[in-house]
């Protein structure tokens, strides 16, 4: 539980905490963030070991042991930072650096602004699920982009107004780890590796992120300038037949979320569950292995615009804004590697996708894909590399679980999210700048139900209702899958040293 480790659970004495003994303290125990060994060596015959902005030693806490010491020490380093910046003139970057060694922590680490978390070459975060103590339950993440004083106050952030001005950042050679231990939280099941919410420019780079299971390593929800770059997301506990794994395809490494009660997103007592988006969100130059899916949003959120909607129309989409995926390497995916659904102006460019370890989606029988683009406007996505995926691309609609309306005749509709794409002429030049390698005999097909009457339907009330519409049928060994209704968009094929370049993409 949160409150169990920040609030006193002893009567031990207090210290007055004045701006240089914050600063003392400070120097002398945060500066380097020792392991439990070191600490305890040092600190065997001092009479205060470890205060905390309140000035209490949390050493004596009757709910500090050896599973929780890291969490409680940690925290309180990251209040003296906060309690130092409160001071007038005071408000600077402070920086904490992990040694070298191994950490487990049992519960939520909370991060003021102007922080930055340092993990050295040869420094191993483990997450922990049990707290020894009855009763105090561990948390479901690691670390919140939330200051310690609001941790614990009910919509303390909203919009972008939370934390500001945060850094975790490794090594970048993969010696620098944060793993999630391929745990299962008893009441949430997710588990969350960096929770970055209600923030504004905060940098994850050059950390190895290792073991997912059915949660996020970064759950990025209401945030803007968001930058994760030079880091590897290693292995996904993926459901394959060992006691106590499940396959979960929602579960990112990189989960592009909204904070919304209906979706149960991004769901802390902290943050306003008001549906922002996210703004301007760089993934760059990162890693991503083993992984069900690499980056991907998975609901979508809306606002009424009238007191009693009756149609689409009387919704407000929420979307996410200048999503950027660049030059990223994402092998073996289990069921795809980016789902783009109510992305706004996304550009994925200069990736390598290599192997969906899926062929089919057995929910519909279609071959699985690369990426999904469900209600995305104008994206661009170009010189990207496509190898030994069933589809490079699949574009459908996307219909909400979580918003229906009842519509003028009574009927119950489910909200609805469409693809709204660049003119023919403009997409034809992005799709052309891609290559596919392997078994994919089209970049893009497109999907709109069980029937393709239905998905003629839905294709003309979008952009690509110039393109040719064609009907396939899809074989899955001897029976036969749906028919659907797809787009055969130009591409270039690699499958040999030479490059295909079909008439479609001639510049001649």
């Amino acid at each position: 539980m949160v409150a169990a480790l920040l609030v006193p659970s002893s009567a031990s004495a207090r210290v007055s905490m004045t701006k240089a003994k914050v600063e003392q303290w400070l120097a002398s125990t945060c500066t380097t963030f020792e392991t439990q060994a070191a600490f305890k060596t040092r600190t065997a015959r001092l009479p205060n070991k470890m205060l905390n902005a309140d000035g209490y030693d949390v050493t004596r806490f009757t709910k500090y042991n050896v599973y929780t010491s890291d969490s409680y020490r940690l925290n309180a380093c990251l209040s003296l930072i906060e309690k130092a910046n409160s001071f007038s003139g005071n408000r600077k970057n402070r920086t904490i650096t992990f040694a070298p060694g191994t950490f487990k922590l049992s519960n939520a680490i909370f991060v003021p602004s102007d922080t930055t978390v340092v993990l050295s070459s040869g420094t191993t975060i483990n997450k922990l699920m049990t707290t020894g103590i009855s009763g105090v339950r561990a948390s479901s993440s690691m670390f919140q982009t939330i200051s310690p004083t609001r941790a614990l106050r009910s919509n303390a952030v909203k919009g972008y107004d939370g934390e500001r001005n945060i850094t975790f950042r490794g090594p970048g050679d993969g010696s620098a780890t944060i793993n999630m231990m391929g745990t299962v939280h008893p009441a949430f099941d997710k588990v969350y590796g960096v929770v970055i919410g209600h923030a504004s420019n905060v940098r994850v780079e050059g950390i190895r992120f290792r073991n997912n299971h059915l949660g996020h390593f970064l759950e990025v929800s209401a945030s803007q300038d968001t930058v994760v770059k030079g880091n590897d997301f290693v292995n996904d506990v993926r459901g394959d037949g060992k006691a106590g794994t499940k396959a979960n395809p929602n579960a990112e490494a990189i989960n592009v979320d909204t904070p919304d009660s209906r979706t149960k997103g991004v769901n802390y007592t902290w943050g306003a569950m008001d549906r922002y988006g996210n703004n301007r969100l760089t993934i760059e130059d990162n890693d991503f292995l083993y992984q069900n899916r690499a980056v991907g949003t998975h609901v979508m959120s809306a606002v009424a615009r009238v007191t009693t909607p009756r149609k689409q129309e009387d919704w407000s989409l929420r979307y996410h804004t200048a999503v950027v995926l660049k030059n990223n390497r994402i092998v073996d995916s289990r069921f795809d590697a980016v789902k783009m659904l109510n992305w706004r102006s996304p550009v994925l460019e200069g990736n390598l996708i290599d192997g969906i370890t899926t062929r089919r989606n057995a929910s519909n029988n279609l071959p699985a894909t690369a990426v999904i683009s469900q209600g995305a406007e104008n994206p661009t996505i170009r010189n990207n590399r496509f190898v030994d995926v069933p589809e490079p691309m699949l574009v459908r609609t996307y219909d909400s679980p979580h918003y229906s309306f009842t519509n003028s005749r009574g009927v119950t509709e489910k909200l609805r999210s469409i693809n709204t794409y660049p003119t023919q002429g403009t997409l034809q030049a992005h799709w052309c700048s891609n290559q596919a390698q392997g078994p994919a005999d089209r970049v893009a097909l497109f999907s709109a139900g069980k029937d393709a009457a239905t998905a003629e339907r839905i294709l003309a009330k979008e952009p690509w209702r110039r393109l040719t519409v064609y009907k396939n049928t899809y074989r899955s060994g001897s029976s036969v899958g749906q028919i659907v209704s797809e787009v055969l968009m130009p591409w270039r094929s690699s499958a040999s040293a030479s490059i295909d370049t079909p008439s479609e993409c001639s510049t001649s």
